[in-house]
């Protein structure tokens, strides 16, 4: 993944656009296919107030403020730095970004290359999430810097979780998450730098399935009123409707 790796052409030459389409072009070859991919964030360096991201659906994420001052390069890619206090993005609800149907859950998969600066505050990294009671899924850290994956089915006031115990730390990581669809907690892993970790599955209520509802997608935050702020670099962040297995977040890793 060019992204995190050092000695790579600059973001924005023409060298470095073409390692940019080369990632990309890897990214939905491991995945499955470009249909497969709902979201993918992944900002350019020209990028000031906005972010078009780059699957079918060209996502418009638009950010608290302009970004001009908080991009750095990593790699071939760009990073954006988020304070933890009131930076943020998000996008309109769309069709594609949601999972389940009241009745029923789809699998996904959330993949998510970010450099946290703490490990002691709940913040969210990527979410279909409004308030408490607006809710879809939402992958974060929690008060432990521990990867989490929370599905939320409104109606019942129920969720289902998946954690990993063990924090993601303060350097550049690949942090990710599948889900199998079956609206059981088991079927959410975590895996973190392609290979998959301890999960402990959790949740609250009697869970049914997330429903179709039309919150905003946050990036870096949650809610309409927002809270959770990201305190970190984000350079990636994507949503892939399928449960992609341990061998394709190995090779989004490689």
């Amino acid at each position: 993944m060019p992204i995190i790796r050092s000695g790579f052409p600059r973001a924005g030459s023409p060298v470095g656009d073409q390692v940019r389409d080369a990632f990309l072009a890897s990214f939905y070859a491991t995945v499955g296919g470009e249909g497969l991919v709902r979201l993918l964030w992944l900002p350019k360096i020209g990028n000031t107030t906005t972010t078009t991201s780059e699957e079918r659906n060209a996502s418009i994420f638009t950010y608290d403020a302009t970004i001009a001052a908080r991009k750095s390069l990593l790699g071939s890619g760009v990073a954006v730095d988020f304070d933890g206090t009131d930076d943020e993005a998000d996008t309109p609800s769309s069709t594609p970004l949601n999972f389940g149907t009241g009745l029923t859950d789809e699998p996904f998969s959330v993949v998510v290359v970010c450099t946290p600066d703490v490990n002691n505050a709940a913040m969210t990294l990527l979410g279909k999430v409004s308030s408490a009671t607006v809710a879809q899924w939402e992958f974060g850290l929690n008060a432990s810097g521990h990867p989490v994956l929370t599905l939320t089915d409104s109606s019942a006031s129920a969720t289902l979780t998946g954690t990993h115990a063990v924090a993601a730390g303060t350097a550049a990581v690949l942090v990710a998450s599948s889900y199998n669809g079956t609206r059981a907690s088991v079927g959410i892993k975590i895996y973190k730098n392609g290979l998959v970790v301890t999960t402990t599955a959790g949740g609250t209520g009697t869970y049914v399935a997330m429903e179709a509802q039309t919150p905003l997608v946050h990036l870096g935050a949650r809610y309409t009123t927002k809270e959770q702020f990201f305190n970190g670099k984000l350079a990636l962040a994507a949503l892939v409707a399928a449960e992609l297995d341990a061998d394709q977040h190995f090779a989004l890793k490689a």
